[in-house]
């Protein structure tokens, strides 16, 4: 078997059509959809992998992959997104003493599309936390980055940063549908304004919010 390293998706993108490859991503975040026949991805040294529709990963030397729609993973050394720690380690959050900074999409009146208040300064919780049974609904639902919010609101006119506890977060499945967000109790400690960097930002709050 021949083999290939990849620094980019684009490179990625171009050796998951040949077949016959041992592809080794470098550092960084991929999507691996689709491999050329007898081809696998080889994940190592800090690679994180997406993998679905049938891809064929080996995860060694502490590499993350996602794993879903029918594809397969020879984890060795690696190890699965399957804890809220992983899946903060996983999308570069900031996290300390226990607490991850996650985000969400407010409206103009920093509501969520179902209704929630996330205005500055308040404590947002979830009134119908079911424990983390399932992926959507029954709970607060957020997002790795300010950016990746408007994949659920795109409508969003307004960043939050949310403080939230590891141990409040429902811990991933390899399952779930929608593995770029995380579903919450609630937040530990007040929300601020930010922009698509993450940067605190001042906001004034609507009367209503």
């Amino acid at each position: 078997m021949n083999e290939i390293t990849v620094n980019s998706q684009a490179e990625l993108d171009k050796a998951a059509k040949l077949t016959d490859m041992l592809i080794r991503p470098g550092k960084g975040y991929y999507n691996v959809e689709k491999l050329g026949d007898g081809s696998r991805v080889y994940a190592y040294d800090g690679s994180r992998v997406y993998a679905k529709a049938g891809a064929r990963v080996d995860a060694k030397a502490g590499s993350m992959v996602y794993a879903y729609d029918g594809s397969m993973v020879d984890a060795k050394a690696g190890s699965m997104v399957d804890t809220p720690e992983k899946w903060c380690v996983f999308f570069d959050v900031e996290v300390c003493d226990g607490v991850a900074v996650i985000y969400k999409g407010t409206d103009n009146d920093f509501r969520s599309p179902h209704g929630v208040s996330y205005a500055p300064g308040t404590i947002p919780k979830a009134d119908d936390w079911d424990g983390g049974k399932d992926e959507c609904g029954g709970g607060l639902h957020f997002s790795p980055k300010p950016g990746w919010t408007r994949a659920y609101n795109c409508n969003a006119k307004h960043y939050v940063a949310c403080p939230v506890r590891l141990s409040d977060m429902r811990p991933p499945k390899s399952s779930d549908n929608y593995p770029d967000k995380i579903k919450a109790s609630g937040c530990c400690a007040p929300v601020w304004g930010c922009d698509v960097e993450g940067k605190p930002i001042m906001q004034e709050t609507p009367a209503n919010a």
